[in-house]
């Protein structure tokens, strides 16, 4: 029994598609996202800032310097995207690397309180070399929505730490995508922004959000030509 199906089915032609359906299955076949570089500043420029970060117990000489914050804006493109990465470059100025925590939020955390979400943390592997790249992975799906602003709140909630965060002039962007001004926090003055120019030295990985609708017109339409297959017999 099983051997004469087994020859029934080598004896069934193969399905012959017409080129165009062929060329549209394939589109479907390949159309899984990839990662995209939204936002890449990390070229050769020409400009430099460097605002500082650190914990609450941070000192220099015993003296106070505690709770340095950063924060910064950037826009989306034209179609709803997921997190897969975000790197900064830092310079470390002390011998403690207690971890970064980013904050993602809509809204303006600089003037008011972060009401967001954890993009997540990230420590220096060392306290050598002085300057490093840190990747943050978030550690859940975080969707961005098309065509809005968002900002990134950095801070080290515990330990002694002291970074600076760097900013650079250079920023490549994906079509729609947009860096805005860098802002950082000194506890005796308040929040202040960078306007001379650079912008924090970041790359933004991100991945397109699959279309439900488009995946479901591909199955569907490769059930159509089944079932149109099976009544030509």
């Amino acid at each position: 029994m099983l051997q004469e199906g087994m020859a029934a089915l080598a004896r069934t032609p193969p399905m012959k598609l017409p080129l165009p359906v062929v060329l549209l299955l394939s589109a479907f076949a390949s159309a899984s996202p990839g990662a995209v570089l939204a936002i890449n500043n990390f070229g050769a420029g020409t400009q430099g800032f460097a605002a500082n970060l650190s914990g609450p117990a941070a000192e220099i000489f015993s003296f106070p310097f505690d709770n340095r914050e950063f924060a910064f804006s950037f826009g989306t493109g034209a179609v709803p995207v997921e997190v897969t990465s975000l790197r900064f470059v830092v310079n470390i100025g002390d011998v403690f690397i207690d971890p970064i925590h980013a904050e993602l939020s809509t809204g303006s955390p600089v003037a008011g309180p972060v009401t967001g979400v954890s993009l997540g943390n990230v420590a220096p592997g060392g306290s050598s070399p002085i300057t490093q790249t840190l990747t943050m992975l978030p550690a859940t799906t975080i969707t961005l929505a098309p065509a809005t602003t968002y900002w990134v709140h950095l801070t080290v909630p515990s330990g002694g730490a002291i970074y600076s965060v760097l900013n650079n002039n250079v920023p490549v962007f994906e079509p729609g995508w947009s860096l805005g001004n860098s802002w950082y926090y000194d506890p005796d003055s308040g929040w202040a922004e960078i306007t001379s120019g650079p912008q924090a030295r970041i790359q933004l990985n991100v991945q397109p959000v699959p279309e439900p609708a488009a995946a479901g017109l591909g199955f569907a339409f490769i059930a159509a030509v089944a079932t149109r297959r099976q009544r030509r017999r």
